[in-house]
């Protein structure tokens, strides 16, 4: 008698293997012998393995979380918007925030904020078109004087709105 029964798997594998082939096909048993265990293990391994979901899988958007309107909430998110962009007080009453708060409620679906680039760029096709209108008041060609005076005007406009809403910064 053998201790070890891999012994006796190497033997029939190496003497008697059409013999041992022929009678676990007629008997429906599954061969262990070395070559075909371990090609059994190979096989198992290759069940367990996960192919990749790549072709299955489609990209969605992450959903903006809706906050539902309340006094209490629109209170909050004005008072959080005043301190971090360090608004004066009368900022809510101004004509302007109010206007853009009327827009805002009368829209239909989720508003989109625009980003800096555009809103840069709209903010450059407002002042061209401020400068086309001045030309058709005038009914004349408008000079560089005129352009470099309008842009001066504008830029001092722009400091002391900077200065007045950040007095700590800008000194005039």
């Amino acid at each position: 008698f053998v201790k070890d029964t891999t012994t006796v798997w190497r033997h029939l594998e190496s003497q008697h293997a059409g013999e041992y082939k022929k009678s676990y096909s007629e008997n429906g048993f599954q061969s262990m012998l070395p070559k075909d265990a371990k090609q059994h293990r190979q096989m198992a391994k290759e069940k367990l393995l996960q192919s990749t979901l790549d072709g299955n899988m489609v990209k969605v958007k992450p959903k903006v979380p809706v906050i539902p309107y309340s006094h209490a909430n629109f209170l909050q998110a004005t008072l959080e918007w005043m301190i971090a962009t360090d608004q004066p007080l009368w900022a809510l009453q101004h004509p302007a925030y109010q206007n853009m708060i009327h827009v805002a409620s009368r829209a239909m679906t989720t508003i989109q904020i625009p980003n800096r680039k555009v809103t840069r760029q709209e903010i450059m096709n407002m002042f061209w078109k401020f400068i086309e209108d001045t030309k058709g008041r005038f009914n004349v060609m408008l000079h560089f004087s005129l352009f470099c005076f309008l842009f001066d005007i504008s830029y001092s406009l722009l400091l002391a709105v900077q200065a007045h809403c950040r007095p700590h910064i800008y000194h005039m």
